[in-house]
């Protein structure tokens, strides 16, 4: 029996990564149109990269592939020999070896990258379609930025303002994006700032005045937590908050949303939307949007009180009376279920459903299902409920389900003891970066299994919002949380935008299994968010996780 081979196309003659993929993956299947824009699976996506990848490298170190495939060692006088490279069996690559082998909390493809040459027409198509998808869609802005970045006088550790998809999340990730440089236009330095593609240009008088007007308010603020204004041993530290927070106030002032809610025009007239966590945050004004749109509003609260309370003010604001509030307590299973049977019970349609409710900085606790809190509250919880409902998801078709989830899922790992509250650290709030992982990981997969249903499901970063996440911290973490939040952070109605985006927004309507940042560009998840065989563990462990419980 002889296996026939893909033919693969001309990389010479794309001028795209995405046209050369598309076509790549339909000779895979034979398809007479290649360049139909019908979904592919995940796997025949990865499938064709990895032939693609494989041709660069045999056409590139034909000698050094056939001598690592063979255990045998790499002529003296190759290019790769500084790399050490190694051969990996599952994709069928060489990766750059050696010491890196001894590196420790690196993914695969930061341990061991992929080696390419530089001048091959597929790593041109590769750095070109990475500076189109993740940098600032201007050629002149990329030209800027690189020829400042290393002179910024803000940012010790250099680094191009990015989308969120594409930067280590740790606390360089909030303020990396803060960027300061003096260039001479006609002899005279001038500032030019930048919030992720968002340039503000203006004169140092400017500067000066700002930070005069805001000095008494700083005062002010200092004194009421009885800080010194200038203290003795760190007042270069302050000096250098203050800047930073003038900075980012002139930036915020500056800043331009992507998409505007009320600009759209779509009505949800006779349909049915879910939100949960809807009394307070966020969630709160997803269900306004929802509810001015003429939706069916279910808001699924935890609080009664607090629940009511919005409730009126919705129903009050919008202008609808069909808002209803029903309680639901997502780290608690058997309140999950009573939930779902209530509206199975009493909803005969249901169009979108928003999983938005969650919680940062949880206690250690276990929960009466034998659940960490964190994982049950923000995953486990919200996946129950999503699957409960698929049938009348799908009844109701076409239907978009919605998971909250947060740039921080790039920091998280997948462990699965985790949900025992087994091998956490509670540091830095990594518990909620596994959770949000995995929020990510289970919505890509539930959207591959719902693949000509009508239904479709992703996930978002709502950004940097001020909003009751961080209730959970101690006093002196929500006060500087709140204080620089003034100056940074997104409203509530602003942080609803990105998920209201893909709830409603004709753009978004039939695409599924995809990650909106926070500016409702679609944008890559971390590595481990687009592993389709862990998606499929992952989903099915939290399957057999809730028919024990």
């Amino acid at each position: 029996m002889c296996l026939s081979v893909p033919v693969l196309p001309d990389i010479s003659k794309f001028d795209t990564w995405k046209d050369l993929m598309k076509v790549t993956t339909r000779s895979l299947h034979g398809a007479a149109d290649p360049l139909s824009s019908s979904p592919s699976e995940a796997a025949d996506y990865i499938a064709a990269e990895n032939l693609l990848l494989k041709q660069a490298q045999m056409e590139s170190f034909p000698e050094e592939v056939k001598a690592v495939m063979s255990n045998r060692s790499i002529p003296s006088n190759s290019r790769l020999g500084p790399l050490s490279p190694e051969y990996d069996k599952d994709s069928g690559l060489l990766r750059v070896g050696s010491r890196l082998q001894r590196a420790e909390h690196l993914e695969m493809d930061a341990m061991h990258p992929i080696v390419l040459d530089p001048h091959h027409p597929l790593t041109k198509l590769l750095i070109q379609d990475f500076d189109e998808t993740l940098l600032h869609p201007i050629p002149a802005q990329r030209g800027f930025w690189r020829n400042c970045i290393i002179d910024t006088g803000f940012c010790e550790e250099g680094r191009p303002p990015c989308s969120s998809a594409t930067v280590q999340a740790t606390l360089l990730l909030y303020w990396s994006g803060l960027f300061r440089t003096i260039q001479h236009k006609n002899r005279k330095p001038f500032e030019r700032l930048s919030d992720n593609g968002t340039d503000f240009v203006g004169g140092d008088r400017e500067l000066r005045e700002a930070f005069k007007a805001m000095a008494p308010h700083l005062k002010e603020q200092l004194a009421e937590q009885r800080i010194p204004v200038q203290p003795t041993k760190h007042s270069s530290l302050w000096w250098n908050v203050g800047k930073r927070v003038i900075l980012g106030l002139v930036l915020r002032s500056q800043r331009r949303g992507s998409w505007d809610p009320r600009a759209c025009p779509v009505q949800l007239k006779g349909k049915t939307a879910i939100v949960t966590g809807a009394n307070t945050g966020i969630g709160k004004f997803i269900a306004l949007d929802f509810a001015r749109r003429g939706a069916r509003v279910i808001m699924a609260c935890r609080s009664k009180a607090r629940g009511s309370v919005a409730l009126q003010e919705i129903r009050k604001r919008s202008g609808n009376a069909d808002v209803h509030l029903r309680l639901v307590d997502t780290s608690s299973l058997a309140s999950v279920r009573a939930f779902a049977e209530g509206v199975l019970r009493e909803e005969k349609e249901l169009h979108i459903l928003v999983n938005n409710a969650g919680a940062s900085g949880l206690p250690r606790d276990i929960t009466s299902d034998g659940l960490e809190v964190s994982f049950a509250t923000n995953h486990v919880g919200p996946f129950l409920l999503t699957n409960l409902l698929l049938d009348l998801l799908k009844q109701s078709a076409p239907a978009r389900i919605v998971n909250v989830s947060s740039v921080n899922h790039w920091r998280g790992k997948v462990d699965f003891s985790h949900f025992k509250g087994k091998n956490l650290g509670y540091t830095m709030d990594s518990v909620y970066n596994h959770t949000k992982l995995h929020n990510v990981i289970c919505t890509n997969e539930l959207a591959r299994r719902l693949q000509g249903t009508g239904v479709t499901a992703n996930s978002l970063h709502p950004g940097l919002v001020m909003t009751e996440v961080m209730r959970h911290y101690n006093f002196m973490v929500r006060f500087l949380f709140n204080i620089i939040g003034i100056f940074f952070f997104k409203s509530s109605e602003e942080g609803a935008v990105s998920t209201i985006y893909c709830a409603v927004a004709t753009e978004t309507e039939g695409i599924t299994g995809k990650y909106f940042d926070s500016d409702c560009s679609l944008v890559l998840p971390a590595p481990l968010a687009r592993d389709p065989a862990l998606a499929v563990k992952d989903f099915e462990f939290c399957e057999r996780l809730t028919s024990k419980l």
